[in-house]
C-alpha cells in the first residue's frame, strides 16, 4: 500500500517538470509582462522649430515669387553695412544702407554680381502700414538719373499693396556713365501708386578707394514728392 501511494504522486510530478522544461526551452519568445497601453492614450505631438524670417531691406525690388505680405528673401541683411538709415515717407517705411561683399565687382562670377564699385553693393527695404492702395502700384530703383521699374516686383501692377507688405532687392552699383571722383549722386528707390509717389533717397559722394570708386558722405531722406 506505501508502494502504491508514492508512484501515482511522483508520476504527476515527472509530468509538470517535463511540460514546465519544455515550456522555458531556448527561443521562446515571451509576451511582455507588463499590461498593454491604454488605446486612448494622448501622445505629444512632435516639437517643431519656429520658422525662420530672413528680413530684407534692399533698395527697389526684392527678387522672389513669395507673396509681397511674407518678408523672405534669398538675400539675407548685409554682415558688413557701410551705413544705415531708416526715413519714413507717409504710410512707408524705407531701410537703405550700403554694405561690402568682396563678390560685387567689375569683374563679377555672375552678371547679377556688377558693381561700378568693387566690393560695394546697395541694399534696401520698404514696409507698407496703411489701408491697401489698389493696382497699379510700381516700385522703381536706380541711380539717377537711370532710375527703372523692378520687374521682380511687378506683382503690385496687379494686385496692389496691402497692409504690412514689405519687400526689397539688393546688388552691385551701376553709375552714371562718366561719374569721376567728387561727383555727388543720388540712389532713389520709388513707388507710385494712386497719382502719388513715395520713397527714399541715399544721397553720396564717389571718393576713390584703395579698390576704386567708393560711397563717402552718405546720407538718406524720404523723398517727399507728393
Amino acid at each position: 500500500m506505501k508502494k502504491t501511494r508514492w508512484r501515482f504522486p511522483l508520476f504527476i510530478f515527472a509530468v509538470v517538470f517535463s511540460q514546465a522544461f519544455v515550456g522555458c526551452s531556448p527561443g521562446k519568445q515571451f509576451a511582455p509582462t507588463n499590461p498593454p497601453e491604454p488605446a486612448n492614450t494622448v501622445t505629444q505631438p512632435p516639437q517643431t522649430q519656429a520658422p525662420i524670417v530672413i528680413e530684407t531691406q534692399t533698395p527697389g525690388k526684392m527678387e522672389t515669387s513669395t507673396p509681397p505680405n511674407i518678408l523672405v528673401s534669398a538675400f539675407p541683411t548685409p554682415q558688413e553695412p557701410i551705413s544705415s538709415n531708416v526715413v519714413q515717407d507717409g504710410p512707408f517705411t524705407f531701410d537703405i544702407r550700403f554694405y561690402r561683399d568682396a563678390a560685387l565687382g567689375k569683374n563679377p562670377i555672375a552678371p547679377s554680381l556688377y558693381s561700378d564699385m568693387e566690393g560695394i553693393g546697395i541694399y534696401f527695404t520698404w514696409e507698407y502700414q496703411g489701408p491697401g492702395l489698389p493696382p497699379p502700384a510700381t516700385v522703381y530703383w536706380g541711380i539717377d538719373p537711370d532710375i527703372t521699374e523692378l520687374l521682380q516686383q511687378s506683382e503690385y501692377q496687379t494686385n496692389g499693396i496691402k497692409d504690412g507688405d514689405r519687400n526689397g532687392w539688393k546688388g552691385g552699383l551701376t553709375l552714371p556713365g562718366g561719374s569721376t571722383a567728387g561727383d555727388r549722386l543720388d540712389g532713389l528707390v520709388r513707388i507710385d501708386a494712386q497719382e502719388e509717389s513715395y520713397g527714399a533717397v541715399i544721397r553720396f559722394s564717389v571718393q576713390e578707394g584703395d579698390s576704386g570708386f567708393e560711397p563717402g558722405n552718405v546720407t538718406v531722406e524720404s523723398l517727399g514728392i507728393k
